[in-house]
């Protein structure tokens, strides 16, 4: 027996013709989650450990939500976008609850890519113009404005 105390298996009950199945199970409600440790991974990252957690907000000891994640990957792509890279990847490999500290540590994997900058020549954009431009980018490196 854990410090949680005893689980009890879940109760099943099937159809009479089997093809759906109904489960029924005990959800013990325990404190909230805190942010714990953030790790990143990855050659070219563009940011150290702080950097990346202030970016993504994931400050530690703030209260985890189910959009915590979601919003932190948001944010931490449009800063790539932000520093011209286009092509930047960024994932959460794992996340970890640590109970004994109840709080949710982050295994973050990210790559800045290259540095991609746009110059248009011979048509005059506007300022809003230039921030609403859709670009759409092949990988046979050409460019489709929409």
């Amino acid at each position: 027996m854990d410090s949680t105390g005893p689980r009890s298996p879940p109760h099943i009950e099937r159809d009479e013709d089997g093809k759906q199945m109904h489960t029924t199970f005990a959800v013990k409600i325990g404190p909230q989650a805190r942010v714990g440790e953030v790790a990143l991974t990855g050659k070219d990252t563009g940011f150290t450990v702080e950097e990346f957690r202030k970016k993504a907000r994931l400050k530690r000891g703030k209260k985890v939500t189910r959009d915590t994640t979601g919003n932190a990957l948001t944010r931490l792509r449009k800063q790539y976008q932000k520093h011209d890279r286009l092509e930047a990847t960024v994932q959460l490999e794992k996340s970890e609850y640590a109970e004994a500290r109840q709080q949710l540590d982050y295994d973050f994997s990210a790559k800045q890519g290259p540095l991609v900058k746009v110059t248009i020549t011979g048509v005059k954009i506007s300022s809003h113009g230039r921030r609403s431009c859709c670009l759409s980018m092949r990988r046979a490196r050409s460019i489709t404005i929409c």
